[in-house]
């Protein structure tokens, strides 16, 4: 009788329990869930503060504003005084402000590729000028081969070694000279283009020739360095 009723006890007291448990299992589980939702966000994003990763960034927006402030203010009819001196101030936080900002986007990466990026673009820049420049003396030195005007042979070669100078946006001339006995010869050639990397179109090519003039009645120069002066008479010319 006595294990009768421990039974019966046992029974009741596992009955009464049981709901019990099973309300508890929709709060555990919940429980459960939203733990294993915050490790995986840990493991994404381990040291994740975005209102610090937001301030950080600022500090190149900011700088940068605070030198166009300084420039601004100096356009102001009170600072008309420390005008420059606001300019000049400006100008050192809107560069720093620059260059926080490229390391803010990019990091250490970003800030050495930009640089870089200007390197290779100005030395593709250059070659393809120089590219451009040489295929023009070509030209010019094709049309005076086959011209045959009489001048000395070294004149071509100082063409080709002559240095091409811009002196207008798009125009460009290229000049050499030479010696032949008494004589001087001279090339000049002046070439145009609509804009970058267009080739150049020779616009004038004029060769002449230099014969010293009549010194004999005139004063011994007064200078240390003087070349005496030559009568110039135009051999050949395009177009």
């Amino acid at each position: 009788m006595l294990q009768t009723s421990v039974h019966s006890v046992t029974n009741r007291a596992a009955a009464a329990a049981l709901p019990r448990l099973v309300g508890l299992l929709p709060v555990a589980r919940r429980h459960f869930c939203r733990r294993a939702k915050a490790e995986q966000a840990e493991k994404k994003e381990p040291n994740s503060h975005p209102e610090q990763e937001q301030a950080r960034t600022r500090w190149g927006e900011r700088l940068v504003v605070l030198g166009m402030g300084l420039r601004g203010a100096a356009l102001l009819p009170r600072l008309a005084p420390a005008a420059n001196a606001l300019r000049f101030a400006g100008v050192g936080p809107m560069a720093v402000g620059a260059v926080v900002s490229i390391y803010e986007l990019g990091g250490w990466r970003l800030m050495l590729a930009v640089p870089a990026t200007l390197g290779a673009v100005v030395s593709a820049s250059m070659l393809t000028e120089s590219k451009l420049e040489d295929h023009l003396k070509e030209e010019i030195l094709k049309q005076m081969g086959e011209a045959s005007g009489g001048w000395p042979p070294e004149l071509l070669p100082a063409l080709r070694e002559a240095k091409v100078s811009h002196y207008e946006s798009n125009r460009c001339k290229v000049q050499a000279q030479c010696g032949e006995g008494a004589l001087t010869w001279k090339v000049e050639v002046h070439a145009e283009r609509r804009s970058f990397p267009q080739p150049w179109q020779a616009s004038k090519v004029q060769v002449s020739r230099g014969e010293p003039g009549a010194t004999a009645s005139a004063l011994p120069p007064q200078t240390r360095h003087w070349e005496p002066p030559l009568q110039w008479s135009v051999v050949w010319s395009q177009p």
